[in-house]
């Protein structure tokens, strides 16, 4: 007789990496960085793995996420080392220094392009 499964997403709970990443933006509880332009951006630290993180630079405009920016996080931590490993999402975010948010800045990407361009 096989084991019966439930089929049922919602009842299922969720592992606290995976209702990290389900969390909305919110730019109140979000830190924050300001540009050399001194535009304020909300940073977001998402999908974990074993050594690295991307770090979201949302930008204050929240009708539009086409302005939005990336980098991604690399960690040299024991993490790195397993690759069963999970980096912690608030414990990334927490260690971010100004410095390192300005580093991630400067050489961080567009998340979308502009409509037509290629």
């Amino acid at each position: 007789m096989a084991a019966s499964r439930d089929v049922n997403p919602s009842s299922r709970s969720r592992s606290p990496e995976r209702s990290d990443l389900l969390t909305t933006h919110n730019a109140s509880s979000m830190k924050t960085f300001r540009s050399p332009d001194g535009t304020i951006w909300g940073v977001q630290v998402t999908n974990a793995g074993a050594s690295n993180a991307v770090v979201t630079f949302r930008h204050p405009n929240a009708e539009s996420s086409r302005n939005d920016r990336y980098n991604w996080y690399l960690s040299n931590g024991p993490e790195a080392k397993s690759v069963t490993g999970r980096l912690d999402l608030k414990k990334v975010a927490e260690s971010l220094t100004e410095a390192d948010l300005a580093m991630l800045f400067r050489r961080s990407m567009a998340v979308s392009t502009a409509a037509g361009s290629r």
